[in-house]
């Protein structure tokens, strides 16, 4: 298996259009050499704008697959989020929003450091 890596955004507020072209350009800003993306099925994925960048960079976006609806088993993302649930963010109740966020960033980061965390989430999808 080629190298993995995990890019989260936090956004307040919904995802927009916008929003997902942003972090599409910044995955291909910060990722070098060829680009498999995986993702849900948000409708901001499907817009116009979104198909239009991914075809700009066909090049580097070789494939692009949307996981299946209704099958978090079978989405790879389900068992990061399981990951940071039981081991950073078990028990833990912030008094604001910002140590939600500031821990969940933290959580994140100590996953998307971890090969071992993203593979396994690969496989036990089923679906790589």
């Amino acid at each position: 298996m080629e190298k993995v890596h995990a890019l989260c955004t936090f956004t307040r507020g919904a995802v927009r259009k916008e929003d997902t072209v942003k972090t599409l350009r910044h995955l291909l800003r910060h990722v070098k050499g060829r680009i498999a993306l995986l993702w849900d099925g948000l409708a901001q994925h499907r817009t116009r704008i979104v198909r239009s960048c991914l075809q700009a960079h066909r090049e580097r976006v070789v494939m692009v697959e949307r996981f299946p609806a209704y099958a978090p088993e079978l989405n790879p993302q389900e068992y990061v989020w399981a990951s940071s649930k039981t081991k950073d963010m078990a028990n833990y109740c912030p008094k604001e929003l910002r140590g939600l966020e500031m821990r969940a960033k933290k959580s994140i980061r100590r996953i998307q450091r971890s090969a071992n965390v993203l593979r396994g989430a690969l496989r036990k999808s089923g679906l790589f």
